[in-house]
């Protein structure tokens, strides 16, 4: 239990008029006592409404925790600037001061329990003397002073003071009408509710008193009373404040005497005491101040200073320039911006520094550049609201920026906000009156940007928001959009050259009847036409005739080729036999046992024809006789011609025979080679048979691809020695590798030899144009050519 208010009639009487500008900051300043005074704990402290220069508080001396048994009052005239000071023997805690005119008040204060100490003392001289006049009462028999604690005075001759209530004393209401001369006492017997604080607002009507989680009123002048509401928990509460339907209290500890845990709340309502909104503080609290019905404050122990502008809705913290460990005990308030608060000292409100101003060199800025913020002014430290602690920063994103200042780095001030913008790149798009950036042969295309932004310059130096492009390059756009800021796009457009697709053959364009060229028109084109009908970027042509294609690109560009003329000449070699392109199957040989066939060919033509040689693609197993050659066939002359196989491997073998000249004729050849049976006897009489089994030999081995021609796979065995590596790739006749053709490779054996390692490579053709080809292998020494035509 500590202190009680006086006041609050005041603040009742006249209420306090706020500044025309409110601070949003209350900044506190110390104020230097004389004397023994400037160490002691202050109790409460008040100012005259009618005069807010002339003031006075009351307390003990030598501090809270180490009082020497007197009270101390000191007073102003010069609104807190200068004090002087008076001492009251035996008068340990004085908690209640209050004047009705500058020169008569009353100061009252607990004994502590001591019968010879505290009470309440009368000055009629503004605080410069007091002389006491406590009432006195009887107890067990014993005349003595009376336990008081707070007290009010409507006037110099009507006033009260209270006290009692806790530990199962009563409460008790003294009053007088003749100054303090004489007293009248009314009590009551109600549980744990210490009287602290009274008030009165009429002689014969309304007056209301605070007890430990309670409310008194009388309605008569303060002769009689009752408990009116509860206002919470029974935690000794003081400085009850009203005014009309709205009550603030401060209360503190955990019991009647404001003792248990050192934990307070502040207490509001709106209507009458009905209900309560309470805010828990986190120390003690003792004193409170209404300024208007919603607006108050409240102190107490560790520092804690708060205020409310809602009514009690919120609460924020207000100890600027307080030390935070000091205990604070009372307010008082002239307006919203002159304040006084007591317990280790008096501090009073006052406007210590200016809040800071904050500049920019401008306001908007285009991504990439920065903008510059300054303090007006100096201060010891800066924190911005993006984090940056210096007085000047630079800022390059978009936001409301401003800074938080301090003196003595715990009281801040807030500057002025400035929005700062900064502005995207403009966002260049780019398109064309085609949907692409390119343009065909002898056209143009033109190129777009989107309207609206403020300048246009292209690399050309047009200015407009489009160009009309007939060259091919990067041309390079630039921008001023509506914000000031600078955008560039660039685009390489591409086109405007002649497309002359060109022809080539994949044989000389004059061939014999029976023969076949392809023709192959240029690569990467999305689309083939040829002049007969014809689609994709090869023609096979039998018959003569003059070809053209027209060619389309992948963007819709089209270019015709030159003329490209094939000339058939009639074939007047003929094969009797065998008819072309059919296949003379040998007797199988043994090995090293060569067999012979033969064909006959002749001339069917009216004129000489030359047949200049005989060849085997593979030229291996299959041999002719070159002695024949050349040979020239008159009209209607036949020649026999002799095939001869020597078998290599112990399996089919096949080859391709061409005969002629100019014009020539092919013929398919097949045989076999077999194995050679032996028998013999040992010295045992033991009957011996043998057989060969391979006639292979180390090195490279390769059969001839089959079928050949082929349609859509061939198929070839290829055989190396052991640990060698082989190389396998189809090209056309123009040295070309087709690797649009599939290979596969499947391990073979190669009869029993251990010396050699087999591949059968399968060649998926399906995606090849008819025409021949060439398979090549090879190894690290050796390297084989194995012709195959795709006819189909």
């Amino acid at each position: 239990m500590k202190n009680f208010n006086l006041y609050l009639l005041l603040s009742l009487i006249i209420t306090p008029t706020l500044s025309a500008q409110q601070w949003t900051n209350w900044t506190w300043e110390r104020l230097t006592m004389p004397g023994v005074y400037n160490s002691s704990y202050y109790l409460d402290v008040m100012f005259l409404p009618s005069n807010p220069r002339i003031g006075w508080a009351c307390g003990s001396e030598g501090g809270l925790q180490n009082r020497t048994g007197d009270g101390v009052i000191v007073r102003t005239t010069d609104g807190g600037t200068t004090w002087r000071g008076v001492t009251i023997p035996n008068a340990p805690q004085l908690e209640s001061i209050n004047f009705v005119n500058p020169l008569v008040g009353f100061c009252s204060g607990t004994n502590g329990g001591n019968g010879n100490a505290g009470g309440i003392y009368r000055s009629r001289d503004g605080g410069v003397t007091w002389e006491e006049i406590t009432p006195l009462v009887r107890i067990n028999g014993v005349t003595q002073r009376a336990q008081v604690w707070g007290n009010y005075f409507l006037n110099e001759r009507v006033g009260m003071v209270v006290g009692g209530g806790c530990g199962g004393e009563l409460q008790t209401f003294f009053r007088t009408e003749d100054g303090g001369d004489s007293w009248s006492l009314f009590t009551a017997n109600v549980a744990s509710s210490g009287l602290s604080h009274v008030k009165m607002y009429s002689e014969n009507g309304l007056c209301y008193a605070s007890g430990s989680g309670r409310i008194w009123r009388s309605v008569d002048g303060g002769r009689t009373w009752e408990v009116y509401k509860s206002t919470g928990a029974q935690y000794w509460q003081e400085n009850l404040n009203n005014i009309g339907n709205s009550f603030l209290l401060a209360t503190s500890g955990t019991d009647c005497y404001g003792q248990g845990d050192n934990r307070g709340d502040a207490r509001f309502s709106t209507d009458g005491g009905n209900t309560w909104k309470y805010y828990v503080t986190r120390g003690s609290m003792f004193g409170a101040f209404m300024l208007n019905p919603t607006t108050g404050w409240v102190s107490g122990w560790n520092g804690e200073i708060w205020r409310t502008s809602d009514a009690g809705n919120t609460w924020k913290k207000y100890n600027c320039g307080l030390p935070e460990e000091n205990d604070w005990d009372d307010l008082w308030f002239v307006n919203d911006t002159l304040g006084y608060v007591c317990g280790n000292g008096i501090y009073r409100t006052k406007k210590d520094f200016d809040p800071p101003t904050i500049t920019a060199n401008k306001l908007n800025v285009c991504e990439g550049d920065t903008i510059t913020l300054t303090v007006t002014k100096d201060y010891k430290s800066y924190l911005w609201s993006n984090g940056q602690t210096t007085k000047t920063i630079r800022v390059d994103k978009s936001g409301e920026y401003f800074v938080m200042v301090s003196e003595d780095g715990r009281c801040t001030k807030s500057s002025n906000s400035l929005n700062i913008k900064v502005f995207p790149p403009p966002k260049l798009e780019l398109t064309s009156s085609s949907g692409i950036f390119h343009f065909c042969y002898q056209d143009s295309i033109t190129v777009n940007a989107l309207p609206g932004y403020k300048t246009y310059k292209w690399s050309d130096g047009t200015t407009g928001n489009s160009i009309i492009v007939k060259t091919e390059g990067t041309y390079t756009l630039d921008v001023i959009d509506t914000n000031g800021c600078t955008g560039t796009v660039q685009v390489d457009v591409t086109g405007g050259k002649k497309i002359v697709p060109q022809i080539t053959g994949s044989a000389p364009l004059r061939f014999c009847e029976g023969d076949t060229v392809v023709l192959y028109a240029t690569a990467g084109f999305a689309k083939y036409e040829w002049n007969d009908g014809t689609n994709g970027n090869y023609h096979i042509v039998k018959t003569p005739g003059k070809f053209v294609v027209k060619v389309t690109d992948k963007y819709g560009c089209t270019g015709i080729s030159d003329t490209a003329e094939v000339i058939v000449d009639p074939n007047y070699l003929e094969m009797f036999t065998l008819p072309e392109f059919t296949t003379l199957v040998m007797d199988s040989a043994k090995a090293g046992v060569m067999i012979c066939d033969s064909i006959i060919v002749g001339n069917s033509g009216p004129i000489p024809l030359l047949v200049s040689k005989s060849s085997f693609n593979r030229n291996v197993e299959f041999s002719v006789p070159q002695a024949k050659f050349p040979v020239t066939l008159q009209p209607g002359e036949r020649l026999a011609i002799a095939i001869c196989y020597l078998a290599s491997a112990l399996e089919t073998q096949r080859d391709t025979m061409i005969i002629g000249g100019y014009c020539k004729r092919r013929i398919y050849v097949q045989s076999a080679g077999k194995p050679e049976y032996y028998k013999s006897s040992e010295m045992c009489n033991l009957l011996l048979e043998g057989v060969t089994i391979s006639l292979t030999t180390p090195g490279l081995y390769v059969t001839p691809p089959s079928p050949n021609p082929a349609d859509n796979t061939i198929a070839f065995v290829v055989a190396f020695p052991t640990g060698s590596q082989s190389e396998i790739t189809l090209t056309d006749v123009l040295g070309n590798i087709r690797n649009d053709a599939v290979l596969t490779t499947l391990r073979t054996a190669i009869g029993q030899n251990k010396l050699l390692e087999g591949k059968q490579i399968l060649v998926d053709a399906h995606s090849l144009p008819e025409g021949m080809y060439y398979m090549q292998i090879r190894t690290e020494t050796e390297q084989k050519v194995m012709p195959v035509l795709i006819k189909r």
